[in-house]
């Protein structure tokens, strides 16, 4: 049997070979954020091809659990369609900004126009044609019914790719063509990405599902490939942070450190007998998954070399003084501006760097202009106003939800709430201070990320219990 066929028994080689060929796809055009990114026109088309796979699939395997991630993508689309829609003067000048717009109107002759809600329609309209990416990556594994450790080991790939691309990107210096954009931060491990930032981010990800994979039982003679390639992965991946000049992803990825320890011994604390006595410390050192331990501790040695040999730009970022690395914190009054304006309707999805011009003070006018909010969270809100507040506190609440569940009914409940939790905080904290979720490559993570989630096994503690007590009686 192939190391693939044991991933899951309903994950043939031609699914995974549409899966892993969507995975490259989505890597190597999917990791930039702005909407006239040449790439972004190549992948969208392209991913609606993997589409025709489901359609000519035969012998689908929906898993329902994950319904509710689809649910949330086509209402995201639905509110996108709704901004879209023209509305007649009397109904758009009410809304924000709806005067000034008006007094334009005026004087170039215009009145009488029907507007839609958004304040810039092309960036609507291109935001709504961007979600069927994460659509279609959610269609790909849901019809195919994989398992959770299958989207992880998707993760996975994408994460190694991501690396590996970054480190050879410092390697060959700035003009180096393994960059894949023109706009991104040379001489910075980007990877997959455009952005330092979110490939950083990406990255921490990365270490979590790592470190979760490295310490599933997979079974069989290639549990050691599997072993050898998280362990490498995890520092490789980790290595890539640490040369990063991300400061917020240094600090989640020390956090992410933290947690990959707590899953280790709960894995050893889970896995170890409580009959075991003079033995047990023998027993517990002699698991093949200690070699997890023993990386983890040398990555954290690593770090501590890599800041006293002031190796480590993201730290060094912690004492220099960047006008416009500042300019997120500086831009706080101006969105909660933006937001008592636009909190009942949103000014449209996509539309933030357009209706930014109209509040930017003289003061803040720099060379380089402010095209994000560069919190994810007052954005969305900006944008989509109160129906987008309420679609991402559903989701959230789902997420939440869902977690507690697992932590109450399942097997292997700590590591699970611990895992969980530890990917919703990356994510949260990460969209405080930027924007990742804005990447085609970041959203398709998330969504099998929220799919995993969905699948994770839930066996009941008691089950085999209640199973007996439900047996008829013999005759």
């Amino acid at each position: 049997m192939s190391h693939l066929e044991e991933l899951s028994v309903n994950a043939n080689a031609r699914t995974w070979c549409i899966l892993g060929l969507f995975a490259l796809l989505v890597a190597f055009l999917g990791g930039a954020s702005r909407s006239d990114a040449m790439q972004i026109a190549l992948l969208r088309p392209l991913s609606a091809l993997f589409m025709l796979t489901y359609l000519v699939q035969e012998n689908r395997q929906e898993n329902r659990k994950a319904l509710p991630i689809g649910v949330f993508l086509g209402l995201a689309a639905i509110l996108m369609a709704i901004q879209l829609v023209p509305l007649p003067p009397s109904v758009w000048h009410a809304l924000p900004l709806g005067e000034s717009i008006d007094q334009i109107d005026i004087v170039l002759g215009l009145e009488g126009v029907w507007r839609p809600i958004t304040m810039a329609p092309s960036r609507t309209l291109n935001s709504l044609l961007s979600i069927c990416v994460p659509i279609v990556a959610y269609a790909l594994v849901y019809f195919n019914n994989l398992k959770r450790d299958d989207a992880l080991f998707l993760i996975a790939g994408l994460v190694t790719v991501d690396s590996l691309l970054g480190l050879g990107q410092v390697l060959s210096g700035r003009n180096s063509p393994l960059y894949l954009y023109e706009i991104t931060n040379r001489g910075a491990p980007v990877g997959i990405f455009a952005n330092e930032n979110h490939s950083t981010v990406f990255s921490v990800l990365g270490l979590l599902v790592f470190t979760r994979l490295g310490l599933s039982r997979f079974s069989g003679k290639n549990r050691a490939f599997f072993i050898a390639w998280f362990v490498i992965g995890f520092g490789l991946t980790l290595l890539a942070v640490l040369i990063s000049g991300s400061r917020a992803g240094l600090a989640l990825a020390g956090f992410s450190l933290l947690v990959s320890l707590i899953m280790f011994f709960l894995a050893r604390i889970e896995k170890t007998p409580l009959n075991a006595s003079s033995n047990r410390l023998l027993l517990w050192l002699s698991r093949a998954d200690i070699v997890l331990l023993a990386l983890i501790v040398s990555v954290a040695v690593m770090i501590l070399l890599f800041f006293q040999l002031e190796r480590t730009p993201a730290f060094a970022d912690l004492s220099n003084h960047d006008p416009f690395a500042n300019i997120r914190w500086q831009i706080g009054p101006i969105l909660q501006n933006m937001v008592s304006d636009f909190w009942l309707t949103g000014s449209g999805i996509g539309s933030f760097e357009k209706v930014y011009h109209f509040y930017e003070p003289s003061n803040l006018l720099l060379p380089r202009y402010v095209n994000q909010a560069h919190n994810d969270w007052a954005q969305l809100f900006i944008e989509g106003g109160l129906p987008a507040a309420a679609l991402i506190l559903a989701i959230l609440y789902w997420v939440i939800a869902r977690i507690i569940t697992l932590f109450r009914e399942s097997s292997n409940a700590m590591m699970k709430l611990v895992f969980w939790t530890a990917i919703l905080i990356v994510i949260c904290s990460a969209s405080i201070v930027d924007y990742p979720l804005r990447t085609p490559s970041f959203q398709v993570v998330t969504i099998w990320l929220l799919y995993a989630l969905a699948v994770e096994p839930r066996p009941a503690r008691n089950g085999k219990a209640r199973a007996r007590m439900r047996m008829p009686k013999s005759p």
